[in-house]
């Protein structure tokens, strides 16, 4: 076997993603027309693998592609790609090549020096600026840019003198690579845990994801492995964003809700604006969580449906949808909390017009008698 320092892949790509949350819904069919002159394309609306067995990954509608100019960024060169989905998320995909030949020593350091390639970040933004004045008017409910996710994808071909692929990983060192530990050495265990959660289809092909970057050996050139991880990339991004927005919304029902209770009303609650705006948060941003649960389903136990579960845990997805849940559960208490209030109160005002309406009457009555 080959030392670590003299290992030689057979070359391969690295993949830098910058996903975006645009809008709350991008209607492709328009965003295709808009984006006609740019050599827009529809992408496949299934992701199986090499095993091309009935299901795997499989998306509700087909991503939108666009081919965009070429980009040199502090000493590198990346083609670059859009990809849009319907749920509101735009994926910036900066690709560079790997030669041929070069040493894992070589890789761990671009590694480390792409984790610090800031100015990635402010540039996907002025593309997606500059891409979005094209497809505006396929932009239900535009927002500004908040939040971001970003992802890179190792993509190596394979390791000179080796055939095996758990053996290559050995020699690619992935927890230093997808950590980007240029320096300080890493403890067995991280490597071992790195390692050992590395998912194969062939003897010769494997994926070691982590939770900001990603190993893949294929001596195919497949981009199964970066079309699901750009999946899982962008579920992570839209349940990050709901959060954010429950987290907002729900202290301003909070602070609405303080500012109610100083009013004083006997014939109208002041908390029925509170309870409409929560009722109405409620049923926005579900249908909002709904659409981005139905956009991606997972059948069977293909390759790629393995992927994405790994992609998943590693994210912790099942922890941020959980927590969505959990606000959503809390406006909806919320709302259900004052519309009971206000049904009380319509009730006591009910009841005391009642008595009112005794009392007149039997002060009529008196009046009339005498």
């Amino acid at each position: 076997m080959q030392s670590d320092s003299n290992a030689h892949i057979h070359g391969g790509s690295v993949e830098l993603l910058r996903l975006l949350d645009v809008a709350n819904v991008i209607d492709l069919d328009v965003a295709e027309k808009l984006a006609a002159r740019r050599g827009a394309s529809r992408g496949e609306t299934q992701v199986r693998g090499p095993d091309k067995v009935p299901g795997g990954v499989v998306l509700g509608s087909n991503p939108l592609d666009l081919p965009l100019d070429d980009l040199l960024l502090a000493g590198f060169e990346f083609a670059v790609h859009a990809r849009l989905f319907d749920f509101g998320v735009v994926s910036l995909r900066f690709s560079m090549k790997l030669a041929d030949g070069m040493t894992t020593e070589e890789m761990i350091d671009l590694s480390d020096k792409l984790e610090q390639l800031t100015l990635l970040d402010a540039k996907a933004r002025e593309v997606w600026n500059e891409l979005a004045s094209d497809l505006r008017e396929s932009l239900r409910e535009e927002h500004s840019v908040e939040l971001f996710e970003d992802y890179t994808i190792f993509h190596v071909r394979g390791v000179r003198g080796v055939t095996d692929a758990k053996e290559a990983l050995a020699l690619l060192q992935p927890a230093e690579l997808l950590l980007a530990e240029a320096m300080s050495p890493l403890a067995s265990s991280v490597k071992d845990a790195h390692q050992s959660r590395a998912i194969q289809y062939y003897a010769f092909d494997a994926a070691v994801i982590g939770w900001s970057a990603a190993l893949v050996i294929d001596p195919h050139g497949h981009r199964d492995e970066l079309e699901v991880l750009e999946l899982a990339t962008a579920r992570r991004l839209e349940l990050r964003y709901y959060d954010q927005l429950l987290s907002r919304e729900l202290a301003a029902v909070y602070r609405a809700a303080g500012d109610a209770r100083k009013a004083s009303s006997l014939f109208r609650s002041p908390f029925v604006h509170v309870a409409r705006r929560a009722g109405t948060l409620f049923i926005e941003i579900t249908d909002l969580y709904d659409r981005l649960e139905g956009a991606l389903t997972l059948v069977g136990d293909a390759y790629t449906s393995r992927l994405y579960r790994e992609a998943a845990e590693r994210f912790r997805l099942g922890d941020l949808s959980s927590a969505v849940k959990e606000k959503l559960g809390t406006l909806s208490r919320v709302s259900e909390i004052f519309e009971a209030e206000i049904g009380h109160r319509r009730t006591t005002v009910l009841e005391v017009s009642v008595v009112a309406l005794i009392f007149l009457e039997l002060i009529l009555g008196l009046v009339r008698a005498h």
